[in-house]
């Protein structure tokens, strides 16, 4: 069997009872986890622009924050139990990207990869915040989201290499 639990905002409603990766590994000894990583600049424009915080500042704190955790939880567990996925490398090679991720599920590999191509991966859409944004707030997600602040997710940025 199969567990899917998607985490992505909004983070408020519910996260009570949402467990965590730790959780999650106690409940399943064989537990293997896929964590599809997007680029924070491109993740906060897309939950700003549906209206789940105040404003792009707010948002890029709730942003950076997930990721902090995120990136903790991932150091605490052993590397051979995850995998990291870019999103934006796995919309630009969406066959070949889920097939590693099959390998990784122990899922039929063609099974997976005619799942996904049916979905028509678009990776058109990556860059989207520059254009969706004014200047000066890609400017700003671009300053927020700082080479020195991304080194706080160097494990999440090491992963996707």
């Amino acid at each position: 069997t199969h567990v899917i639990i998607k985490r992505s905002a909004p983070f408020y409603k519910g996260d009570r009872y949402r467990p965590d990766m730790l959780d999650m590994l106690e409940l399943f000894p064989n537990l293997r986890i896929l964590i599809v990583y997007r680029d924070p600049r491109a993740a906060t424009y897309s939950c700003q622009r549906r209206g789940f915080a105040l404003n792009l500042r707010n948002m890029a704190v709730i942003c950076e924050e997930q990721l902090t955790f995120l990136s903790a939880q991932l150091e605490t567990i052993d590397p051979a139990l995850y995998k990291v996925v870019q999103y934006e490398k796995w919309m630009q090679h969406g066959a070949a990207v889920t097939g590693e991720i099959a390998e990784f599920a122990g899922i039929p590999k063609q099974t997976l990869v005619a799942a996904v191509q049916g979905s028509r991966l678009d990776g058109s859409k990556n860059n989207q915040w520059r254009v969706g944004l004014s200047d000066e707030d890609a400017h700003f997600l671009d300053e927020f989201f700082s080479q020195q602040r991304r080194r706080r997710w160097a494990f999440l940025e090491k992963a996707c290499e």
